[in-house]
């Protein structure tokens, strides 16, 4: 019997906008000048588990790019932690019958252990857009703003927004995002269909505005005796033997 993913939250690989969470920092070089455009520079991204093989993929893009637009090399150190350590537990044999998880999550799953795994796609879902920022005093510190802010740009040129898309996050681009949609009658899906094209279009994805913006839904649901904390399951231990 195949484990069922169902996808929590359909994920953008980035939002239009500023916010902590994603960002950007830049070191000097051996040299000890940064901006130098004839000496090798580094630069290091901080970012949440999901997105882990996506700027791994992204960074040698990106290098690509920079060198060939300004003629110095650059290379990037990726920091991540948090929020896919459960759907790691479960792809590494974690006993679950159910894993709500990120929609790249789900794929990425799909994609790495055929047969094993079905997606359920809810018919409604919430649109996540992670967004990323420059980390200004840093940058400003190291004289490395014009590759930080380049490396974040990037993200939203043609060639990023494809590659994107192949590692399962929805597009910001429009027309990028159509050329992965597909429609479909079933909402579970077995594997992934040979064409490339994984975005199903019969789901209406809702976003903060829905519930009252940031502040009203921090408010009702997450505040001190809010919605979450009336839903929230208590679990107990079975008694050991020797409680018996």
């Amino acid at each position: 019997m195949k484990k069922q993913l169902a996808t929590l939250l359909a994920v953008t690989a980035l939002g239009i906008g500023v916010l902590s969470g994603c960002g950007v920092s830049a070191a000097s070089n051996s040299t000890g000048s940064s901006s130098d455009s004839a000496g090798a520079i580094e630069i290091t991204n901080v970012s949440y588990d999901p997105t882990r093989e996506l700027y791994a993929a992204y960074n040698d893009l990106f290098a690509k790019h920079w060198k060939e637009e300004k003629g110095q090399d650059v290379s990037v150190v990726q920091s991540h932690g948090g929020s896919g350590k459960q759907a790691l537990e479960v792809a590494n044999g974690l006993q679950a019958d159910v894993l709500l998880a990120w929609e790249n999550e789900a794929f990425l799953s799909l994609d790495e252990h055929p047969g094993e795994y079905e997606i359920v796609v809810p018919s409604v879902s919430i649109l996540c857009q992670p967004t990323v920022s420059v980390v200004d005093e840093v940058v400003d510190k190291r004289g490395t703003r014009d590759v930080a802010t380049e490396y974040l740009n990037y993200l939203y040129s043609d060639e990023a927004q494809k590659l994107e898309a192949e590692w399962y996050y929805r597009p910001s681009d429009q027309e990028i995002l159509k050329q992965f949609e597909y429609q479909r009658q079933s909402n579970t899906i077995s594997e992934l269909p040979q064409d490339g094209k994984w975005i199903i279009t019969n789901v209406d994805l809702t976003d903060i505005s829905h519930f009252g913006g940031w502040t009203e839904a921090s408010r009702k649901h997450f505040a001190d005796g809010g919605l979450f904390d009336s839903i929230s399951v208590s679990y107990t231990h079975p008694p050991s033997p020797r409680d018996a």
